[in-house]
């Protein structure tokens, strides 16, 4: 029963809005390895800058600084804008569905 839940969430995701336009935006990204890597490089030093203050590091400012300079390059190329954008979304409504999911099991 729980696995045939699962199942069903999986092809709901896969129908979703959110991941019909991150797999379009992957697509579009896809030919264009400019964009490509700046995307890659973006969510690499996003990621990193993250993590440090999950552990409660103070971020260095000049990897704020670096992170907030290709921000402002990404955001001029179409496609690598668009595909961010794309994943934003779906990895919110991913965070939104995992929030969902504990609070279900911590009730119980």
């Amino acid at each position: 029963m729980v696995y045939d839940r699962a199942h069903e969430l999986a092809a709901a995701l896969a129908r979703c809005d959110e991941y019909k336009r991150l797999a379009a935006a992957k697509e579009g990204i896809a030919g264009d390895s400019v964009a490509m890597q700046m995307v890659r490089d973006f969510l690499r030093r996003k990621m990193e800058l993250d993590m440090a203050a999950m552990t409660g590091r103070e971020p260095d400012k000049a990897a704020v600084a670096k992170l907030e300079q290709l921000a402002g390059v990404v955001s001029a190329n179409p496609r690598a804008r668009d595909y961010l954008e794309a994943y934003s979304r779906f990895q919110m409504l991913m965070g939104d569905i995992s929030r969902i999911l504990s609070e279900a099991v911590k009730q119980g």
